[in-house]
């Protein structure tokens, strides 16, 4: 017969478990958004050129 360890054993590894989830899946979903909102290399170089009235030279 399978024994059934304490309840509270239990809950404690499946918090850790969602805890290590929830950390890892911010961690990727930081990363992502960090490199989506970064400037463009040319961004300073764009601002000037739009500010001249001319996008694209």
């Amino acid at each position: 017969m399978l024994q059934v360890p304490p309840m509270d054993i239990v809950f404690q590894i499946l918090f850790a478990g969602l805890a290590l989830l929830g950390t890892a899946l911010l961690v990727v979903f930081v990363i992502e958004f960090r490199e989506d909102s970064a400037p463009h290399p040319n961004y300073r170089a764009e601002m000037k050129t739009a500010e001249r009235g001319q996008r694209y030279p």
